[in-house]
């Protein structure tokens, strides 16, 4: 049996006090983080925030001389659902206008 993933699985999310999660958990939509895939290409418009709960994001930073370094890391509870065949998370989209994450 698979268990679904909760947004509170992400370390980040879960420190957030409860009457500020109460208004960020509309904007939170579940999504599959597949291996490989890219969230941000350097130079591309931000569009959302991602908080993973079962994958490990990494940030891939290629200098000019070709030399390149990597980071990785996991802001996930330890809980079953991070067992999870497949890897997830949740992404909230980013606005500029009032009513957004950062206001």
């Amino acid at each position: 049996m698979r268990i679904a993933p909760s947004p509170t699985q992400n370390h980040l999310l879960a420190a957030v006090p409860a009457a500020e999660f109460a208004r960020l958990a509309s904007a939170l939509e579940p999504v599959p983080m597949l291996l490989g895939a890219t969230l941000y290409e350097p130079g591309g418009q931000l569009e959302h925030a991602y908080f993973p709960v079962s994958a490990i994001v990494s940030l891939h930073y290629v200098m000019a001389s070709g030399a390149s370094a990597a980071v990785a890391g996991s802001m996930a509870r330890a809980t079953a659902a991070r067992r999870a065949v497949r890897s997830s998370g949740f992404k909230a989209g980013l606005q500029s206008k009032a009513g957004s994450l950062g206001s």
